[in-house]
């Protein structure tokens, strides 16, 4: 069964990961990209994928948790899906503490919150346009080129200033509609690298 109330907050959502913590569960989103991020706890770099619109099955019910990074998530690379493809794979329920940048209404500085580890039996379900055999471009995304959508409020500001601070707020307003094709017709190709090739034969 669906749960009937979904919170708006990518985070509270992911509180409904809590019951299944340690287990393994079916998840299914949009595929967005990958990066490599230093884990405090092994001491090493860890490959991250970022997965949007994630729907979470279990025996007992289906629920949406968001956008997520999931950790440890090498066999999610190794398929080299195209940004927007939809996967599904299993994976592990885990918990780390957030430290929160202010004190939360509730008096809270540092919260548990939960997410995905360790993915396995990784499938495309909506494969790009892509020919049989032709290689695909791997997609690579970090916090900081990772859409807005998908951030924090936080992380999501820090972006947005970074830009006027390096173009100016006019240049970003003007450049965004050029900016929304570019994105469109590049996502259509398949990655950047196809998009200037096919520019180039074309002009």
């Amino acid at each position: 069964m669906m749960r009937e109330e979904i919170k708006p907050s990518d985070h509270f959502r992911r509180k409904s990961l809590e019951d299944y913590f340690g287990q393994t569960v079916l998840a299914e989103g949009i595929f967005e990209g990958s990066d490599m991020r230093y884990c405090q706890f092994s001491n090493r770099q860890n490959r991250v994928c970022l997965v949007n619109d994630v729907r979470i099955t279990t025996d007992e019910e289906q629920f949406d948790v968001g956008h997520m990074w999931v950790q440890r998530a090498n066999a999610i690379k190794n398929v080299n899906p195209v940004i927007g493809e939809k996967i599904a794979f299993y994976a592990r329920v885990n918990k780390y503490q957030y430290r929160n940048h202010v004190v939360s209404k509730d008096g809270i500085m540092v919260e548990t919150r939960y997410g995905l580890e360790n993915p396995s039996d990784v499938e495309v379900l909506t494969p790009s346009h892509y020919r049989a055999g032709e290689p695909r471009e791997p997609a690579v995304v970090s916090s900081k080129t990772a859409p807005v959508a998908a951030l924090d409020t936080i992380e999501a500001i820090k972006v947005a200033k970074s830009l006027l601070v390096d173009l100016g707020a006019e240049l970003v307003l003007s450049a965004l509609p050029q900016l929304e094709r570019l994105t469109e017709a590049s996502a259509k190709l398949g990655g950047a690298s196809r998009l200037r090739e096919m520019v180039e034969v074309l002009r």
